[in-house]
């Protein structure tokens, strides 16, 4: 079952024994209806969240006797904090799209150990977006200095665009960037956007988008949102579209344009980049192609996943 109260002051007890008899009890009884394992990651995220503020602030960080530790209003922001992202989570769900995230003890130190071949693809997804995203600090500090007005989280990319023939990494290059990152991922199928009923197609899109906003909100943290397909999303206009079409695409480019600033990063993935909506290509700041593999991708995908091969075999 899960823990009573007395088990959870326990669990507390046993990850912030230095929190005094009355918030351990205090924080067993908020606690209610969540798991060890719950209790445990808002100990553990109440920790992380600390060290950052120390390191942010520049605090002395020899690590002295009597050093502050976080204290009984930090746990309960952080259980808050997790409630409300869970009900963003939730949110999310029940509107049909899924939520991925990073690695559970923060990012990856190599986000491409699982991936063979495409050396210069993993290059231009580190330059676009890890780099901006892991060294985000100096990029405001530069902006900070070199503009007039500098915009809030403006090295966060906005839009990236990965093309490319079918089974050449697309999906899993989107999915490994977020872990490399250890930030969650939204994957937007287009068949959860479009209806048979008139404008709700365009109010699906905006619903989910207003979500993950909301999400990356509470997180404080970058959120990807990754649309595969998304020419049938966001197809070239013309005299023969249909108007539902038409509002979804217009519905999709508001959206783009108010991710400036923001901590939403939309990537889209295409086999047809001929098909899609200029406008929409006008909003993606790189766009990164993904072809067949050439000979020395291929060696290094038979290397991969045939180990046991000789270089002679590779070769051949």
């Amino acid at each position: 079952p899960l823990p009573a109260q007395e088990d959870r002051r326990q669990i507390v007890q046993h990850y912030a024994r230095h929190l005094p008899d009355n918030a351990l009890t205090d924080f067993a009884r908020r606690t209610a209806g969540m798991s060890g394992r719950d209790i445990k990651a808002i100990c553990q995220q109440t920790e992380r969240n600390w060290v950052q503020r120390m390191v942010l602030s520049q605090a002395d960080l020899d690590l002295p006797e009597d050093m502050p530790l976080p204290g009984i209003a930090d746990y309960v922001k952080t259980l808050k904090d997790g409630r409300q992202g869970t009900e963003a989570v939730h949110k999310l769900e029940g509107l049909g799209v899924k939520v991925y995230w990073g690695a559970e003890d923060g990012a990856v130190n190599d986000p491409w150990e699982s991936i063979a071949g495409y050396v210069q693809q993993k290059q231009q997804v580190n330059e676009s977006m890890l780099m901006a995203l892991k060294h985000g600090d100096l990029f405001d500090a530069l902006l900070t200095k070199t503009r007039r007005a500098a915009v809030q989280n403006a090295h966060v990319p906005k839009a990236l665009l990965l093309q490319g023939p079918p089974g050449t990494g697309k999906t899993t290059v989107v999915r490994l960037m977020a872990q490399g990152m250890g930030v969650p991922m939204v994957h937007i199928p287009t068949t959860k956007i479009f209806s048979k009923w008139f404008g709700q197609s365009e109010r699906n899109l905006a619903d989910i988008l207003d979500a993950c906003q909301d999400l990356s909100k509470i997180l404080s943290q970058p959120v990807v949102v990754f649309m595969d397909e998304i020419d049938s999303m966001a197809p070239a206009r013309h005299n023969q579209m249909h108007e539902e079409t038409r509002k979804v695409l217009s519905v999709l480019l508001t959206y783009i344009d108010g991710f400036v600033g923001s901590n939403l990063m939309l990537i889209g993935a295409t086999n047809r980049r001929e098909h899609c909506d200029p406008a929409l290509l006008s909003r993606f700041e790189n766009v990164i192609t993904f072809p067949l593999p050439q000979v020395g991708d291929r060696r290094q995908i038979f290397g991969h996943y045939a180990r046991h091969l000789t270089p002679a075999d590779l070769d051949t």
